[in-house]
Order: structure tokens, then C-alpha cells, then sequence
């Protein structure tokens, strides 16, 4: 029936009928419709829709979704439920109570994935833990969770996630003082969202190493980074990146004393601030306004904006920004001369950088703790499941030994009976490969004879023409014996060629590649005409131009290079000699036919014609490796080669092999 009851797909069908129901009332109608992970499904949709809206609706949902997919045992569901209720309290910002169980949410997600293996989800986990840990400044946790994550995103060649952690990664660096380290990672960051198009995160990095080049004082390069920031953020960026650009291009301007363009950022930073409803962002852009009015003298104002930074910040329990605005409260004051307000506001200033420091250690105190203890629950529950394992494994693995001492006992047995067959079979073995030895040994033997033998007497001449040449260099004859030279030379050059064709033939493994067959008998002439063979013969090819096989281009050369060269070589005295060739395919084979009138093959003779080193004819006045060397090819294709003499003159060579089109 599919994943949704017949209920639910008909109330949900009925649902979208009626535009008088919102989506959020559609939603918790098909809840109360539905159960189990349907239910689960439009809970979490609803948690999701509401949940910029009202956080303790959408945490509640959330929670009776979790119980609904922990009682399903879906582990997936779980993490889901935990990274979108993190993602809600991280969105809302009530305080660092709220981080911190957006953390522990984003731990509770990992553990999850864990148990099903999904590293997408296991990125996402570690990455929002680590970004979340980045606000506590517990830099070695957030370390630890982006570098996962970057490992993570790199395996799941998630380029999105790359870039943000890399920019992340970078963030922390700068926080901790390795700049190195800082600017290698949103180099890296900025490289990866250029070339996905990441605009958002290209505007977030770019603020990151403007920032990073503001607090090196290099202020006309913060100011080309931020500029460039808001150029390609636009709409992308959120309201307190936004805010936070165009702080610190204002707080570069200001330090380059360009007060105007430096007040213009700041007031646009307070309007979109405004327009945001993010005190966040207000309290900041106030305390850089006041900055300003301090550089400038302009101290009531300046002590005006301070008053608005201060309310904003301990309203919003804004712990570091408030320490901030006392710091430049007392700059203010003593410019102003008001010593004993000054000395009030730095004592109290004092006693407040103590007290937050104090709590921002119980905090940390208190975090790693919590996850001491939790690592010490998943340890024994560990210890417990191993323990299970094991005792299923002492079970397990007694009824495997049983089973395989019975299959051992029927093997044994198996191949007793079976030792002679394989004896014999091994015997029959040696006494093949003992023949196909003894018959490499005297082809080996035969070669060698041969090439020692057929060398013998061109070298004779060589040796002889030099000779003469050295009795009379200049003489008449000198260029006679030059040319005689030259031929045996030729000659000798040709017997090399054919004896490397039948050593290389030998050892060449066989690859396939498109043959055009017409194209490849073209070729084929043409080398016969280069080599001086006689081509006045009739000649007639059909074959049809597109013809295409697959097999090994250089054997199919060899074979048809010999047959073809002898049909053009082996005629009759008289008469028109005629050569015809033809090529025919169909769906198991290919058959290439060359056919001449020439002189025949004497049926004394044709037994022997594929043999190395015989010539069946006295008008052969080569070395007799031609059809062997065809031969051998023919095997390395898995080919085979017949031949047909009729009339004791026409003579027909067709050569077969697979068809592979």
C-alpha cells in the first residue's frame, strides 16, 4: 500500500483541496490522521514551519517526534529530529544556556549517525558542534569537530561543505592566534566557493579575512576584502553578517581617518540592524559609533551611543560586548578629564571582567563534565554490547566448528577419491608440455640454423664487394660495386625485417581496436608498392567501405600483407593476371577471401606450405617465413586459414575469424 496509510494520503489529498486552511493547520490536521513515521513526518515539517516563530511549540513537536522514531528504532530519524532542534535554538540566540544544548543536540545527532553509518549526516553533526563550540571560544573542541567534518565533506566530495568548513577552520585559527594557519584555510575556503559559486559563503569568507587584515592594522586591504564582501553577499549574507561587514569596513575606514564613508557604513549597519530586530547587532554598531565620536572628540555623543550599547548588551546577556563598551567607556572618560568616573567604571569594569571570566570557566568546567560522563555511558554501554557479542560469538562459533569438521570430513573423502584423477590428469599435463617443449627446442634449433645459414651468404658478399672496392676505390667499377652494396645491404635489411616480424608476432599480446577492412587492405597495396612487389596485376577488391571489425590492427596486417603480396607475386607467365579480394560478415564470423590465377599450390607441397622455412616453389626467392609467420598470427587471433586450389592454377586463401563488430 506505500509508506502512507490509505487515511492519511486521502486527508492530505483532501487538504491541499481547500485554500481556506493554512499550511501550519493543514499540518496538524494530517497529524492527528496519521501514526508512526507518517505522523513523524508531518511533525517534523510542522516543527520546521513554525519554528522561527514559536521555539517551544516547534521543541515540543520535535520531542514527540523523537519518541515516535526512537520507538521505530530509526536511528536517522533521531539525528534529525536532534540537528533540527540544535539549528532552532542556535536561530533563536536567548544565550549561552541555548548554545550549549544546541551542542549537545549536534553530539546526541553524531552518536546517532554513528549507528547507521551516514556520513553525510555524521558531516553536518560535526560540523554545527564545532561552529557551536567556536562561540564557548573552546577552540581545541572546535577544531576537533570541523576537521572531522572537513575529512568527512572531502570524502563525500561535498564541495559546499568544504568551503565552510575550511572558512570555519580558518575562523577558529585567527580566534587562537596562528594567522598563518587562519589565512591558508579561508584562502582555501575562498578558492572552493569561487569556483562552486558559492556567493554566501564567498561573502562570510571574505569578511573573515577582512577581519583578519583589520586586526593586522593593514586597513586598505580590510577595506578591499569587506567592500568586496558586501559586493557579492547582497541578499545572501544574514543580518548580522550583514551588520558585522559593514562594522568593520566602517571601523577600517575609521582607522584610516575617512570619518564620512566611516559614519555612512555605521548608520546603514544600525538601519539593517533595525530592520533585523537583532540587539545583537544594534549593541555592536553602537559601541563602533561611539568609537568613532571618541576618535573625533565628540565625547557626549559618544557617551550617548555607549548608554544604547550598554542596555542592548546586558539585556541580551551580551557577556564580551558589555566588557567592550566598559573598555571604551573609560577611554572616554579620561579624554573627558572625569577621573573619578573614570576610577568607578574601572573598578567596576574590574570586578565584571573577574565575574564573567569566573563563570566562563564554571561553564567550561561544567561542559566537559557533562561530556566525561557521557563518554563513560557510551563506554559501558560498549563494554555491554561487546560482552553480548561475545557470548554470541562462543555460541555461534560452536556450531560453525561442528559444521565445518562435517564438511572437512566430506572433503577429505572427496579428494581421496579424486588424488588418482588429478595424478593423471598432472601426468597427461607434463607429457603435453614435455612435446610442446621438444617442439620449441628444434623450431629454436631450426631458426637458428636457418637465420645462420641464409645470413651466411649475403655477408660472404658484403665481405667480398668491400674487398674490391679496397683494391680499387676509384677505379670504373667503384660505383657498380657501390650499388651492389647497397642492394645486398637492402637485402640483408629485408631478411632482419621478416625474422623481427616472426620473433615480434611471437610475443605481441593481442588488443583489439576498430579495423576498417577496405582501409586496411588500401594500406596493405600500398606497402606492397613501397616494397617494389609487382602490382600490374587485375585487381579487384569487394569489400564494402564501412566494413569495421574489432581485432588486433597489426596482426590482421601480417596475415594479409603475405596473402595478398604472394597473389601478386606467383603468376603465370602470360595472361592477365588477375587478384580479387573479398571481405563478408555475419553475426558469428568474418571471412576475408583473396583469390588469383596464378601458378597454384602443388598438392606434393601443400601439406607442408605453413611450415618455417619452406619455400613450395623454385620461383620463391624468399626465406620461407611468409605463411609461416601468417600462420602464427592467425593463432594469436584465434583465426583460422584455409586454401583451394582449383584447376592446379587458381588459388583461393580465406581466413575466419570471430566477429566482433
Amino acid at each position: 500500500m506505500g509508506l502512507f496509510p490509505r487515511r492519511a494520503t486521502f486527508a492530505a489529498l483532501f487538504l491541499l483541496l481547500l485554500p481556506s486552511l493554512s499550511a501550519q493547520d493543514s499540518l496538524r490536521t494530517l497529524i492527528r490522521n496519521s501514526a508512526g513515521m507518517v505522523r513523524f513526518e508531518w511533525m517534523y515539517r510542522l516543527a520546521q514551519e513554525i519554528g522561527p516563530d514559536s521555539l517551544a511549540e516547534a521543541q515540543t513537536l520535535l520531542h514527540q517526534a523523537r519518541e515516535l522514531a526512537e520507538a521505530s528504532g530509526d536511528y536517522g530519524a533521531i539525528a534529525r529530529t536532534c540537528l533540527a532542534e540544535g539549528d532552532l535554538l542556535v536561530q533563536h540566540q536567548r544565550g549561552l544556556e541555548d548554545r550549549q544544548q544546541a551542542i549537545n543536540q549536534y553530539l546526541e545527532a553524531i552518536t546517532n549517525c554513528q549507528q547507521i553509518g551516514d556520513r553525510a549526516c555524521l558531516a553536518e553533526g560535526h560540523f554545527k558542534a564545532g561552529r557551536g563550540y567556536i562561540v564557548f571560544q573552546e577552540s581545541e573542541q572546535a577544531l576537533l569537530n570541523l576537521f572531522k567534518a572537513l575529512s568527512l565533506y572531502q570524502g563525500l566530495r561535498d564541495t559546499a561543505g568544504m568551503v565552510a568548513a575550511n572558512a570555519y577552520l580558518g575562523f577558529v585559527f585567527q580566534m587562537t592566534g596562528a594567522p598563518e594557519e587562519a589565512i591558508s584555510y579561508e584562502t582555501e575556503a575562498l578558492e572552493l566557493a569561487r569556483l562552486s559559486g558559492a556567493d554566501s559563503m564567498q561573502a562570510f569568507i571574505l569578511l573573515n579575512i577582512g577581519t583578519f587584515h583589520l586586526e593586522r592594522e593593514e586597513y586598505p586591504v580590510a577595506e578591499s576584502y569587506l567592500q568586496e564582501a558586501l559586493a557579492v553577499g547582497g541578499d545572501h549574507m544574514t543580518v548580522r553578517d550583514r551588520v558585522g561587514t559593514l562594522n568593520r569596513l566602517g571601523a577600517a575606514l575609521r582607522a584610516q581617518h575617512k570619518y564620512p564613508e566611516a559614519r555612512a557604513r555605521f548608520a546603514q549597519a544600525l538601519q539593517v540592524a533595525k530592520l533585523g530586530q537583532d540587539d545583537y547587532a544594534r549593541a555592536d554598531t553602537y559601541l563602533e559609533l561611539a568609537t568613532l565620536h571618541e576618535q573625533q572628540k565628540a565625547y557626549e555623543q559618544a557617551m550617548a551611543y555607549l548608554d544604547s550599547s550598554l542596555n542592548l548588551a546586558k539585556a541580551g546577556g551580551y557577556d564580551q560586548l558589555f566588557l567592550a563598551n566598559y573598555r571604551v567607556y573609560q577611554n572616554v572618560l579620561l579624554e573627558m578629564g572625569n577621573y573619578d568616573q573614570f576610577r568607578y567604571v574601572r573598578e567596576r569594569y574590574e570586578s565584571l571582567r573577574d565575574s564573567i571570566e569566573g563563570l566562563e570557566l564554571r561553564r567550561s568546567l561544567l561542559r566537559q563534565e557533562i561530556l566525561y560522563q557521557k563518554r563513560q555511558q557510551e563506554d559501558a554501554l560498549r563494554i555491554q554490547a561487546a560482552e553480548l557479542a561475545a557470548g554470541r560469538v562462543q555460541l555461534f562459533s560452536a556450531v560453525v566448528v561442528g559444521i565445518l569438521l562435517l564438511v572437512l570430513a566430506l572433503v577429505l573423502y572427496r579428494q581421496y577419491q579424486h588424488k588418482r584423477k588429478i595424478n593423471l590428469r598432472l601426468e597427461e599435463q607434463v607429457k603435453a608440455r614435455t612435446r610442446e617443449l621438444a617442439e620449441a627446442n628444434e623450431e629454436l634449433d631450426t631458426f637458428a640454423y636457418r637465420t645462420a645459414h641464409d645470413f651466411r651468404g649475403p655477408v660472404a658478399r658484403l665481405m667480398g664487394l668491400c674487398n674490391l672496392l679496397l683494391d680499387d676505390p676509384t677505379g670504373p667499377v667503384a660505383a657498380t660495386y657501390m650499388d651492389m652494396l647497397k642492394r645486398e645491404s637492402v637485402g640483408m635489411d629485408h631478411m632482419l625485417r621478416r625474422f623481427m616480424d616472426v620473433n615480434n608476432i611471437k610475443r605481441i599480446e593481442p588488443r583489439e581496436a576498430p579495423v576498417v577492412l577496405r582501409q586496411m587492405v588500401t594500406e596493405v597495396l600500398e606497402d606492397l608498392r613501397d616494397e617494389e612487389f609487382p602490382m600490374d596485376a587485375q585487381l579487384e577488391i569487394d569489400i564494402e567501405p564501412e566494413a569495421t571489425v574489432r581485432t588486433h590492427p597489426d596482426l590482421l596486417k601480417v596475415i594479409l600483407k603475405n596473402i595478398i603480396g604472394n597473389a601478386l607475386v606467383y603468376r603465370q607467365g602470360k595472361g592477365t593476371h588477375e587478384v580479387h579480394i573479398m571481405a563478408r560478415t555475419d553475426k558469428n564470423t568474418v571471412r576475408i577471401r583473396v583469390r588469383d590465377n596464378g601458378i597454384g599450390i602443388h598438392p606434393n607441397v601443400a601439406p607442408r606450405i605453413f611450415e618455417m622455412f619452406y619455400r613450395g616453389t623454385e620461383q620463391s626467392t624468399g626465406l620461407g617465413l611468409g605463411l609461416y609467420a601468417t600462420h602464427l598470427a592467425a593463432d594469436k587471433l584465434g583465426a583460422e586459414v584455409r586454401y583451394v586450389t582449383e584447376n592446379e592454377h587458381e588459388t583461393e586463401f580465406s581466413v575466419v575469424f570471430p566477429y566482433k563488430g
